[in-house]
């Protein structure tokens, strides 16, 4: 299956760019892929700048019209992503553990962010219409300036450069066989991969909501992506996206 791919030296933002495209897509090229060496008005979660140094990354967006997918099952596209960048990673890596997935989709390195990932979802009805993906990867980067509290990039892992067009070939080749188990209705066997990849998916870690700070274990997570916590006193918490923080 191709990819219509786009290249830039430099954009504002991908997922803004690529979402202006003219673009209609076509059961040869389902999906519009947009990379660019340099973002000046790159996004992290909750409305932070992403640093990325130029030419030493990967930024990209991509754009598709999911078929037949149900909004509610949003979070299940979001874990077919996240799936995809862990095993490009272990692959380009030569490695076959500690990528992990930070619920609800941040990808880890031990207890390092590596990458980040925004979706957004344009609904018709009960489906979803158009989603875009923004992915940044930490590549070839060999420091970071910012106050991102725990950046890390794969030269610092291996301490040599990577291919960045190796890793995102492997993330687009990986990715429509976690998006075909949606397809297929194997939510689950695409939501137990998910939670096999799970960043502290064992044991005791500190935690922070609204109350404070606690400690407490991964109980469970739903299909629809809420969390559920136990803490060390036995009591169950529940929390949607950006009520809980992982210390």
């Amino acid at each position: 299956m191709a990819w219509k791919r786009l290249h830039f030296e430099e954009l504002c933002s991908t997922m803004d760019y690529i979402r202006e495209i003219q673009w209609e897509p076509s059961d040869s090229e389902p999906y519009l892929v947009l990379t660019a060496d340099y973002q000046t008005r790159g996004r992290g979660q909750k409305g932070n700048h992403w640093e990325a140094e130029r030419g030493k990354n990967l930024l990209i967006a991509i754009r598709f019209m999911p078929e037949k997918v149900e909004a509610s099952n949003q979070f299940l596209l979001s874990e077919a992503f996240a799936l995809a960048i862990v095993d490009a990673l272990k692959e380009s890596a030569g490695q076959t553990g500690n990528f992990c997935v930070k619920w609800p989709n941040d990808i880890y390195y031990n207890d390092k962010k590596i990458c980040g990932i925004l979706l957004e979802h344009e609904l018709s009805g009960e489906y979803i219409r158009q989603t875009i993906a923004g992915i940044g990867i930490n590549v070839n980067q060999v420091r970071f300036t910012s106050d991102a509290p725990n950046p890390i990039s794969l030269f610092q892992i291996l301490g040599h450069e990577t291919d960045r067009d190796r890793i995102l070939n492997c993330l687009l080749s990986h990715f429509p066989a976690y998006y075909k188990m949606l397809q297929q209705g194997k939510k689950l066997q695409l939501h137990d991969a998910y939670c096999e990849n799970l960043y502290r998916k064992k044991g005791f870690h500190p935690y922070k909501d609204s109350q404070g700070t606690f400690m407490a274990e991964i109980d469970f997570i739903e299909i629809n992506g809420l969390l559920h916590l136990r803490d060390n006193e036995g009591c169950r918490r529940q929390y949607a996206f950006k009520e809980v923080s992982f210390i």
